[in-house]
């Protein structure tokens, strides 16, 4: 590596480096970089008006609103080769009335295909949970951060109860028909305080069925908004809090 490096900064290092290593060079590197990953931007409607939401208009746009159906047909043949597709949104994609038509259209033509979605909770109903283990999603992300209670004052208009028990419920369908997918995850925004409701979030999580939590960084974020995120508030405690939450997890 460090050969081929010296090599692009000045043609006479090239002389110095063993054809055998050549060979090697150019049996290794790829014509380009394939993404891991397909991201679906499905929906520009949401019912949250979150605190650090950059998309609050394009939620009202008519012209963003939803996938064509169109679009995701054209898409195919590129999760066919990348094999791995995330429906997600500016918005909420639950609001999409031919999701649970796109996830199956994927299932069907790429059997094999990961497929995440990213949602807010506040939709996920036992039908649509029951649709979601049908259909074999492999990891359902919801975007959550910070206890019920105190959560609300963060994602404006959700009711972090109600979220809580939409995700018990499909925690207990899983169980019950002996499911390991979808994998559920937390998105925990650290930020407006949710650093200090960490170690009891673990025991809700563990509670309700939640099998993983990321933790993410305020973004974007205003100089107010940074003054409280994962860093900083972190090192205001030595990092105790952190550190017991990743104990506990």
């Amino acid at each position: 590596w460090k050969l081929h490096a010296a090599a692009q900064l000045s043609q006479r290092y090239a002389r110095k480096i063993p054809s055998r290593l050549q060979r090697i060079w150019k049996a290794s590197t790829p014509a380009y970089v394939r993404p891991l990953n397909v991201q679906l931007n499905l929906s520009a409607t949401c019912n949250l008006k979150c605190r650090m939401c950059p998309y609050l208009e394009v939620h009202t746009s008519e012209r963003l609103r939803f996938m064509a159906r169109e679009t995701m047909e054209a898409m195919l043949p590129t999760i066919r080769e990348i094999g791995r597709v995330h429906f997600s949104g500016a918005g909420e994609p639950l609001f999409h009335r031919e999701l649970f038509a796109f996830l199956a259209r994927v299932r069907l033509e790429i059997p094999q295909c990961v497929i995440d979605l990213t949602t807010n909770g506040t939709l996920l109903t036992r039908e649509r949970a029951a649709q979601l283990l049908r259909l074999r999603v492999d990891k359902l992300h919801v975007s959550f951060d910070g206890l019920p209670g105190h959560v609300e004052h963060i994602r404006r208009n959700v009711n972090g109860a109600k979220v809580m028990d939409n995700i018990r419920a499909l925690a207990e369908m899983k169980r019950a028909q002996k499911l390991t997918t979808p994998t559920i995850q937390i998105n925990y925004m650290t930020g407006y305080g949710t650093y200090h409701d960490l170690i009891e979030f673990i025991q809700l999580a563990h509670d309700v069925g939640i099998n993983e939590i990321q933790l993410l960084e305020m973004q974007p974020a205003t100089a107010e908004d940074v003054q409280h995120n994962l860093l900083n508030d972190s090192q205001r405690d030595a990092q105790h809090t952190l550190k017991t939450a990743i104990m506990l997890a």
